[in-house]
């Protein structure tokens, strides 16, 4: 009896690196992300490591990475694109946006590989309890458009016009 062969889904790996002294440690960490990307069923088809002086605040990698990767993903038929390090909620929806395909952190891709490995109903809720927690601030801002700035007595609550 052989086992099933795994279908991968094609990502890119992405690293940064600010402080050119610790490159190499960022080159690991990279390989790192390489290697979970591939326990969580992805197949890093290429790994990126960009340097950079300061964070850019609407893409992180700034928007000519941005857009390099953009071209990247729909030459290589990539479906996710896998970050090193954190994004905030507006850097992904930015990145979304110009990449067109789902953009993933390495602490929601080390919680993925903690969902596919838990078996009891235990571990179960443990690892939907950090999900749901991770992913809170996230949604916390998701509807203030429905609520209203002020209102007074009598007046409709939130979300009413």
């Amino acid at each position: 009896m052989h086992k099933e062969e795994k279908i991968l889904t094609p990502a890119v790996i992405i690293g940064l690196n600010i402080n050119k002294k610790e490159y190499e440690r960022d080159e690991n960490s990279l390989e790192e992300l390489s290697l979970l990307a591939r326990t969580a069923d992805f197949d890093p088809i290429i790994k990126l490591l960009h340097k950079r002086a300061k964070i850019d605040p609407a893409y992180y990698i700034g928007s000519g990475k941005a857009r390099e990767i953009r071209i990247i993903t729909a030459q290589n038929g990539v479906e996710a694109v896998i970050f090193d390090f954190e994004l905030s909620l507006v850097q992904i929806r930015n990145l979304e946006k110009l990449v067109k395909c789902r953009i993933i952190s390495r602490t929601e891709l080390i919680l993925t590989i903690f969902e596919k490995r838990a078996h009891t109903r235990e571990a179960q809720l443990q690892v939907e309890l950090a999900t749901l927690l991770y992913s809170l601030p996230r949604l916390r801002h998701m509807w203030t458009h429905l609520h209203r700035i002020a209102g007074l007595l009598g007046t409709k609550g939130p979300g009413e016009k």
